[in-house]
């Protein structure tokens, strides 16, 4: 037999999230079917023939069973109906747009390359090419010139999107893996929430003993709240940017300054040599 090594203490947070979440919401199944069921609950708990280590790990894979299931249903619930919300309320643009800052194109430009950024800095407002389309027919009345022009400004509205979509790589490359890390836990730990919420609102409709004002609000909340968490994940991450990201530009400042003196002492050392 090949020996089976667990080592706890070299998992990362998410590892241990993945591995333990589904006994939240599956634990509280098995003690909504344990109750509605006792007779079967304590004929189970007597049968001799089963050892006790046996019928603890038993409970425990069809609690862990029963919580992959619950979580499973929920993120399929919860991706339908935030699909079906966003068709219905739009999320807006970025309010904000930190990408179309001068300083953090040029920061970006020298820490990525200028082989692989656009060489327009100036970013294109929305009121520039707003005026111009409609002032185009008017101030050139030559169709070829005109539909040059507007060329012109999409290649500009082109070159924004790519800035923009070179802000959201830089800004997971520059931030540390272990903020990365945290955050992402954060996150699913809490939208652990939502399956914990369909399984005590089952719990609560099955289960008379159990029901009470303050685990009605509370489940239900988590209900709802899971339901719409992919919307509301969009929709903050469209309203939350800041005008100005001095923290990723002091960052790749800080990267850059490192590898540029790195760099120096390099060649001073070649040189020493």
């Amino acid at each position: 037999m090949m020996p089976v090594s667990f080592d706890l203490p070299k998992l990362s947070r998410i590892d241990l999230y993945l591995i333990f979440a589904p006994l939240f919401p599956g634990i509280i199944l098995l003690g909504t079917i344990t109750e509605t069921n006792r007779s079967l609950s304590a004929e189970f708990i007597q049968t001799a023939s089963i050892g006790y280590y046996s019928k603890v790990v038993c409970l425990f894979a069809v609690a862990y069973f029963l919580g992959l299931m619950t979580i499973s249903l929920a993120g399929l619930f919860s991706e339908t109906i935030s699909h079906a919300l966003g068709l219905h309320v739009p999320v807006p643009s970025y309010v904000n747009q930190p990408w179309n800052q001068a300083e953090w194109r040029k920061l970006a430009r020298e820490f990525i390359g200028h082989d692989f950024v656009p060489s327009e800095l100036a970013p294109l407002s929305p009121l520039e090419y707003a005026t111009t389309v409609a002032t185009a027919p008017l101030l050139d009345p030559d169709p070829e010139k005109r539909q040059e022009k507007l060329a012109s400004l999409n290649v500009r509205r082109a070159t924004d999107e790519e800035w923009s979509r070179w802000y959201f790589v830089l800004r997971n490359y520059v931030v540390s893996e272990s903020k990365l890390e945290r955050s992402e836990f954060e996150w699913r730990l809490f939208y652990l929430l939502h399956p914990c919420g369909i399984a005590g609102t089952v719990a609560l409709i099955l289960v008379p003993a159990a029901r009470n004002w303050f685990l009605w609000v509370l489940f239900l909340f988590f209900l709802v709240t899971g339901f719409v968490f992919p919307f509301l994940v969009r929709y903050s991450a469209a309203v939350s940017l800041p005008v100005r990201d001095d923290i990723m530009c002091a960052q790749m400042l800080k990267i850059l300054r490192q590898e540029r003196r790195a760099k120096q002492e390099d060649v001073a050392a070649e040189r020493g040599g």
